[in-house]
């Protein structure tokens, strides 16, 4: 009589968020994996791989995942400036409203246990155009006229300004210092 002991050993295997003690004589990573019903799908993968004889005490099983999504980004529409010879100097007027553009991107996404592990870009184009925004201002000179006491005055452009005035006094120093 001869009697032979195969000694199963311990291993633990992480898989899906959650954790399972077993007891295996299997060969191989794939074989445990067999054992205990888990499938891998797609490129899910396995820490030893799965070819790996299975001296390893805990298996991790990565669930990859891909996804595919369609990201926007606006095109900031311009502003185009032209010149009008029948508008009056210092006057403009907006001829056309801009609207901005769409470019679109098909983003891959790899994720792996849920988290995201990488991102690139498999397609780019512009859904729409943007439409620039048309201005135009005035180079027609108009002179006019204004009634004074010391008599006409002629113009042709009239400014609205602001005036600041510094004095020694304003500025901190006395009356009498030189700057």
């Amino acid at each position: 009589l001869q009697v032979t002991i195969e000694r199963s050993h311990p291993v633990t295997i992480i898989v899906d968020d959650r954790s399972i003690n077993t007891r295996t004589r299997a060969q191989s990573v794939a074989q445990v994996l067999a054992q205990e019903g888990i499938k891998l799908a797609g490129k899910d993968y396995t820490l030893p791989d799965v070819k790996t004889a299975t001296t390893a005490s805990v298996i991790e099983v990565i669930r990859v995942k891909h996804e595919l999504l369609v990201e926007e980004e606006k095109i900031e529409s311009e502003t185009v400036w032209q010149p009008n010879p029948d508008l009056e100097i210092d006057h403009s007027e907006q001829i056309q409203i801009g609207t901005e553009g769409i470019k679109k991107r098909r983003v891959r996404v790899e994720y792996e246990n849920g988290a995201e592990v990488s991102r690139s870009i498999e397609e780019e184009w512009v859904d729409s155009q943007p439409t620039p925004e048309i201005w135009t201002y005035g180079t027609r000179i108009v002179t006019r006229e204004l009634e004074t006491p010391e008599g006409t005055l002629r113009y042709w452009r009239k400014l609205r300004v602001r005036v600041t005035s510094y004095s020694a006094a304003t500025s901190g120093k006395q009356p009498d210092h030189p700057q």
